[in-house]
């Protein structure tokens, strides 16, 4: 490994931890806006509370037409003194309820009421676990998004601003957009419009039965309908639709990876940042969907052996039942430790119209040069924390049928797995047993085979196929008190590595992170570094642009195009208190799986 040092700010660190404030998550269904009464000139917003810092307070709302009508959204003032503009809850498509559960998304051409009120956050969508716990209220009717922006509703916009558009994580199968974990405080400030919107998850995402029309993937596609809506609407708020970067964390990455080698998708972007999900992520493609979508219908009931029967049993189904019995539809060969949904993104039937996933994610990204789009992949220096929690109580499980942590996509024969089960067991643990005392050893498998072997290989397939595109490469390793994800891990105090999401903070505000860093303090200036290298990006496609080398103290290279032939070199920036660049990180750990891949599937690899 060469490292070489290239930054090395104070290492100084001022703590002001409080109380973390919980979002009360009021989310009304869609409604005319009412105007206050004139003796409430003042409203404070519990809901935006910038890492543990004061509600921030907005004076006025805002009036703007946009193509399906007029909203109302919100003047907002962050705890910084600086104001932006907020409107929350838009709603880019018609709720997907009755004859159009398991359809496309249908695109909304115009409000019912006028003006709409757009002044908080609604509409979670229904998942089988929620994040955090107090978010229990999920709706089917989810589809909405939010816009911030520091752009006045003036009527005559000025220089339009680059566009940041976020699709969160959770699995498929949890999460929102919730100004919990994104509030857009930090992003906004550097002059950027920032768009956070929900999508369909699980089984209303995900559930796929070609044969009666249901080609799966609504999550997906209701993501690209949100790309699309912002290309027809983000002028209005002062962006620039021929400017915006498209960027995801989990499977919000890999949700970023596949609208990367989507040609529908692309005409809706001009960058991409995928944190810490790829194509290749094992818990990010289901097999045999409509073997699931059978199961789930028998599980409610049905028992018949026509797909039109299971699809009207699905489709009549309460969100409730559906969501809940989700997990029973699992196939007993896909018993794995990645899984908590069978409902992820699959490879669409030949007969649908517009597919997301026509192929595998190895055959699209060979095809050469299709896209010149700037990406920036990247992993954590702890990704498996983020499976700390649930180890705690399948360690057992795991140390008895190792199996648990193969991956689907390698493809190893049932009469060949246990040499290879023998194989991981001696390169991670040795001699030693599975168990508490190897329990860290156990992370850094799941962590190879669930992000850092996934992401390397995305990575090098792109730096042989993908030419004409940039690429840069990140590996986070920051350790300080804005790393506040790990704490829904169940990670204990002490732990090394920056575990899995721990980066968002250092991104979004949010109600959920307990704690408040100053500015000048080590953590602070890591922030506003994060959230200039991605806004940079977002602006010029290079995260340290020539004028600003000086400033930032660094300049963040490329991935040089590996030749046909050649040995791919993965040179990594590692954001840490001392920024420096890692050749070929994690290599020994990478090389093994790539061994086996070479085995087993080699079509894997370049």
């Amino acid at each position: 490994m060469v490292i070489r040092k290239l930054y090395v700010p104070p290492t100084v660190v001022k703590k002001d931890p409080v109380p973390p404030r919980v979002d009360p998550n009021s989310l009304p269904p869609a409604t005319a806006y009412q105007p206050p009464s004139s003796d409430l000139p003042l409203i404070v917003d519990e809901a935006s509370v910038p890492n543990g810092g004061e509600p921030l307070v907005f004076a006025d709302d805002v009036e703007l037409t946009i193509k399906p009508g007029k909203i109302v959204g919100r003047r907002k003032v962050s705890v910084a003194n600086r104001e932006y503009y907020s409107y929350q809850g838009i709603p880019y498509a018609e709720p997907p309820v009755g004859e159009l559960r398991f359809k496309p998304p249908v695109p909304v051409e115009k409000f019912a009421e006028e003006p709409l009120d757009c002044s908080q956050e609604r509409g979670i969508c229904t998942a089988c676990l929620y994040l955090p716990e107090s978010h229990q209220n999920g709706t089917e009717d989810c589809l909405y998004l939010n816009v911030y922006t520091t752009s006045a509703p003036s009527g005559q916009p000025g220089v339009l601003m680059p566009v940041m558009v976020w699709i969160h994580g959770g699995g498929f199968y949890t999460g929102s957009s919730s100004t919990t974990f994104y509030g857009p405080e930090y992003l906004v400030q550097e002059g950027v419009v920032l768009v956070t919107f929900n999508y369909r998850l699980g089984p209303l995402g995900f559930l796929a039965l070609p044969s009666a029309g249901i080609h799966g993937n609504q999550g997906l596609k209701d993501q690209q309908l949100a790309l699309r809506w912002v290309k027809e609407n983000i002028v209005h708020f002062g962006g620039d639709p021929s400017n915006v970067t498209l960027f995801g964390e989990s499977a919000g990455s890999a949700s970023v990876n596949w609208h990367y080698l989507s040609p529908t998708s692309r005409q809706f972007f001009h960058k991409a940042i995928c944190q810490s999900g790829s194509v290749f992520c094992p818990w990010g493609l289901q097999y045999q969907p409509e073997h699931k979508a059978r199961k789930l219908a028998a599980v409610l009931g049905y028992e018949g052996n026509n797909d039109a029967g299971v699809l009207e049993t699905l489709r009549n189904a309460s969100v409730e039942d559906l969501v809940a019995n989700a997990s029973k539809a699992f196939e007993e060969a896909e018993k794995s430790i990645y899984f908590v949904s069978p409902f992820i993104p699959s490879i669409e039937d030949v007969t649908s119209e517009d597919p997301i996933i026509p192929q595998r994610g190895e055959e699209l990204l060979k095809q050469p040069n299709v896209t010149s789009i700037p990406l920036i992949h990247g992993v954590t220096s702890g990704e498996g924390l983020v499976m700390y929690g649930r180890l705690l109580t399948m360690l057992d499980e795991v140390a008895g049928n190792l199996s648990m942590v193969l991956p689907l996509d390698f493809g190893v024969p049932r009469d060949t797995a246990p040499a290879i089960l023998d194989e991981i067991r001696q390169f991670y643990f040795q001699d030693q047993p599975i168990g508490h005392d190897t329990l860290l050893r156990v992370v850094d498998l799941l962590a190879d085979t669930g992000f850092n072997f996934p992401v390397y290989n995305a990575a090098e397939l792109h730096s042989r196929y993908q030419q004409e595109a940039p690429l840069y490469f990140y590996y986070f390793a920051y350790e300080n008190e804005l790393n506040q994800m790990r704490k829904l891990f169940n990670v204990p105090e002490g732990t090394p590595g920056a575990a899995h999401a721990d980066e968002l903070p250092y991104l979004f505000s949010g109600s959920e992170y307990g704690v408040q860093v100053q500015p000048d303090s080590s953590a602070g200036r890591a922030r506003s570094l994060l959230c200039k290298l991605w806004t940079n990006f977002a602006k010029f496609g290079n995260p340290t642009p020539d004028e600003q080398v000086d400033s930032i103290g660094f300049r963040w290279e490329p991935i040089a195009p590996t030749p046909s032939g050649e040995p791919f070199v993965l040179r990594a920036l590692e954001l840490n208190d001392q920024v420096s660049v890692l050749e070929n990180p994690l290599h020994d750990r990478i090389q093994f799986w790539k061994s086996l891949a070479e085995r087993y599937n080699p079509t894997l690899l370049g």
